[in-house]
């Protein structure tokens, strides 16, 4: 791989460079990707985790959405879902709204947090279904101490309904 220092005459040499990196950066996100679904060390798991996080690849969210859906990773997940805020899992959103539901550990928190940064648009039929959901659990104090996140989520719910759904 050509190294970059400070001697690159064109913009040619220039555009090479940028391709050899770019080709490298996806080497290593598959690879990193490999580990994270074949190891079972949550503190490994973590860590990739927290690398991949910072890199625009399709395939990263996917993976950390796999690996919270496995029983295995139950009180385990609270890194890996933080991570997935990082990427716009609007396609997920059902998913991460049973998470904040019926979830006990950190990881309703961070559930609300990548529903927050979700781009959308959200569709209509989903989206009703999470906010009946939501005004049912605070109507029934399922869980006392959520009720203020299940209203701030609500909230935030019933305004996207306004500006950012398709049917």
């Amino acid at each position: 791989m050509m190294k970059f220092n400070g001697n690159i005459e064109s913009q040619e040499d220039i555009k090479s460079y940028i391709e050899e990196v770019a080709k490298k950066e996806y080497e290593i996100i598959d690879e990193l990707l490999k580990v994270f679904k074949e190891t079972t060390d949550f503190w490994i798991k973590n860590k990739i985790a927290m690398f991949l996080r910072k890199y625009d690849n399709d395939k990263i969210p996917e993976a950390f959405i796999e690996e919270i859906k496995k029983p295995e990773s139950k009180n385990y997940d609270g890194t890996i879902v933080d991570c997935c805020s990082y990427f716009d899992c609007t396609k997920h959103f059902r998913f991460f709204i049973d998470i904040v539901l019926n979830d006990n550990t950190e990881s309703y928190l961070w559930a609300m947090e990548v529903i927050g940064r979700m781009d959308g648009p959200f569709k209509l039929s989903e989206l009703n279904a999470a906010i009946e959901l939501l005004q049912s659990a605070i109507n029934e104090k399922q869980h006392p101490d959520k009720i203020p996140y299940y209203a701030k989520l609500l909230n935030f719910l019933l305004e996207e309904k306004v500006n950012n759904v398709v049917t």
